[in-house]
């Protein structure tokens, strides 16, 4: 599994890549809230970004979700560990030699910062309190 992808194409709703010996297309979703930035729907062919994630990030988190929900529908990984470790490893391959090795920096910091907000709203909307590292409900 570490080939690299190729015949790469994205558009505002739809990736396609050939990876692993196969052609992988899902429809790409923007959503008001997506706590993890961005996701994939387990019963569909559907790749979720939070609205926020700026569109010159898309490319590299849709190869990253895309890679990911192939290798874990495919072989059964967990997709908080091997599928993600995988998915990352590509995306970062990737998003070097694109865009080099210095912007990697500006794009991790981005969907930290996306992150951190979506996880205050969850907690926000849900009634619990972050204070000095711990979360309790109010």
């Amino acid at each position: 599994m570490s080939e690299k992808i190729s015949n790469l194409k994205i558009s505002d709703n739809k990736i396609s890549l050939h990876y692993d010996g196969q052609d992988i297309s899902y429809q790409i979703k923007i959503v008001p809230h997506e706590m993890w930035v961005a996701s994939w729907d387990f019963y569909n062919p559907t790749i979720f970004f939070d609205k926020n994630l700026q569109r010159q990030y898309r490319t590299p988190m849709a190869i990253h979700e895309a890679i990911e929900k192939y290798v874990c529908e495919r072989y059964g990984l967990n997709e908080h560990d091997e599928g993600h470790r995988i998915a990352e490893y590509i995306e970062e391959e990737w998003f070097v030699k694109t865009f080099g090795k210095k912007k990697l920096y500006d794009y991790n910091h981005e969907y930290d910062k996306i992150q951190r907000n979506e996880w205050f709203s969850f907690l926000k909307k849900h009634k619990f309190k972050h204070e000095k590292g711990h979360v309790f409900k109010v």
